[in-house]
């Protein structure tokens, strides 16, 4: 079993049929609360045979005929349909519900639209809960996008940035997200996407709109670079890169078969005018609209861009070369745009925005510990540690705290845990996870069911304990177990000391 990166999801898969490949789910597909019917799944159905017709006459991107991928719609943790695959898992059969879909019991998919391995293919991966709630179009958008990410695994490009840096990005620095904000402007306005619809005209002549708004564009971002470390501004290229061009690919592909403009590409211009307005999305979501942008901006400046990006080629640095982008008159450039009383009152208000959200988070963080009425709190004592969450739902909390708010799986030496729904605390430098349990759920130890821990129970050594409740399974097979503090706390400290 071999952990490798995913961007929207860090995935550890137990199956050996499967093995984790880049990908991730569009945000703003996260915002509907709707569950599953029999509607989700023929919706799903068709939207996934629509992508794969525009994949096989290259539509979207050169040459992706040559690529066919499949895509498995994942329904729950047990059942999946797995479409257009070539060499399916053993076991599996045609599904009578599903027409040209074969029913998938016993999977190990991940719980988050992403691309995986499965069997040794690059698979699609789209959960039937991401398409509940959405349109016909807006799934069409959702499978071509995951239907990229695979792509990028087959042909090695769009290299994965490092996801563990994240608890180190400054998301709620004001003078960063005030700068982002006019990278965002700056973009809306070389593209003239004001009224939602782009000219689709070539601009590659310096003085048109496009190629000045790119100068202005890269100019900015340079200032604001200034203050990243050198990690951490890699991060910012590889996440644009990687997650910016299926964005526009998800943008692309309803108006190519009759369904209408997909509302990522008819938002887009409120999204950059409000990006990273309040710190909202800093330091990951930004990149997926920026990205999809200087996808736009380059494809018409630029024609042959997509060829280049196939190769590895940051956006950023393609674009830059197009223009012929001198960074020594940079910092003169960059200066001009920013001072001004409009950027004095971008970083005012992101300035307040900072201080109010930090309130929040920890409001939030104390209130998740003071308000549950058990906590169980994972020691790991600095052992290796293979970790894996869900980027796109992560809050950072101050002072190397992070709130883990969907997934989150740990596995180390003999133990494991998985969380899916439940907030996990995470301390980072003292290895420390806390989770929050509202409902008790079960404790064995050897198979035998036990009682909750007291909450006077000292030190006591432990063998073969699997506890679960809605939403976690921690298996392990030592540990050290305390109650002995507050009266709600379970604390494991692993390993043995």
């Amino acid at each position: 079993m071999k952990p490798l990166h995913t961007l929207g999801l860090l995935f550890l898969v137990s199956a050996p049929l499967l093995s984790r490949l880049p990908a991730s789910p569009p945000p703003w597909f996260l915002a509907v609360d709707a569950a599953p019917t029999d509607d989700t799944l023929r919706t799903a159905l068709r939207a996934v045979a629509k992508a794969q017709d525009l994949w096989a006459k290259d539509a979207l991107w050169p040459e992706t005929s040559k690529y066919p991928v499949p895509v498995a719609l994942r329904v729950d943790d047990q059942t999946a349909y797995l479409i257009g695959h070539p060499k399916p898992p053993p076991g599996m059969k045609k599904a009578s519900e599903a027409k040209g879909a074969l029913k998938w019991t016993g999977h190990s998919l991940p719980p988050a639209a992403t691309s995986v391995e499965v069997n040794g293919t690059p698979t699609a991966v789209v959960p039937l809960d991401m398409v509940a709630g959405h349109s016909e179009a807006e799934a069409v958008g959702l499978v071509a996008h995951e239907m990229f990410h695979a792509l990028q695994a087959i042909r090695g490009f769009g290299a994965a940035e490092n996801i563990m840096l994240l608890p180190e990005y400054p998301e709620l620095d004001p003078r960063n997200n005030a700068l982002g904000r006019v990278e965002g402007e700056l973009l809306a306005d070389a593209l003239h996407l004001d009224g939602g619809v782009d000219s689709g005209v070539s601009a590659d002549q310096p003085g048109s709109r496009e190629w000045d708004g790119a100068i202005n564009f890269l100019a900015v971002r340079k200032l604001r670079r200034q203050s990243l470390s050198s990690s951490l501004q890699e991060y910012e290229r590889l996440v644009e890169a990687h997650e910016g061009v299926p964005q526009l690919i998800q943008m692309l592909a309803p108006p190519l078969i009759d369904l209408g403009t997909n509302p990522a590409r008819t938002d887009l211009p409120f999204a950059l005018r409000t990006l990273c307005e309040g710190g909202r999305g800093t330091n990951r979501r930004r990149f997926y609209t920026s990205g999809a942008a200087l996808s736009l901006l380059l494809s018409r400046i630029n024609p042959e861009w997509k060829r280049q990006h196939m190769k590895g080629r940051a956006l950023e640095d393609l674009l830059a070369e197009a223009i012929k982008f001198d960074p020594a008159t940079a910092s003169a450039k960059a200066e001009s745009l920013v001072k001004n009383p409009h950027f004095e009152q971008l970083l005012a208000e992101e300035t307040a925005a900072a201080e109010a959200e930090r309130k929040r988070r920890q409001a939030r963080l104390e209130a998740l510990k003071r308000e549950a009425p058990r906590l169980l709190v994972l020691d790991l004592g600095g052992q290796a540690v293979q970790r894996y969450f869900d980027p796109m739902n992560v809050t950072q909390a101050g002072d190397g705290v992070t709130i883990h708010e969907r997934f989150l799986q740990l596995q180390g030496d003999g133990w494991s845990l998985r969380v899916t729904g439940v907030p996990v605390i995470e301390e980072t430098k003292a290895q420390r996870y806390t989770i929050p349990i509202t409902e008790l759920g079960a404790m064995t130890m050897g198979g035998v069911t036990i009682e909750r821990p007291q909450p006077s129970q000292p030190l006591t050594h432990i063998t073969d304990l699997k506890f679960t409740a809605p939403g976690i399974e921690l298996i392990m097979k030592s540990a050290l177990l305390d109650s002995t503090g507050d009266g709600k706390t379970t604390r494991l400290q692993i390993p043995l000391r």
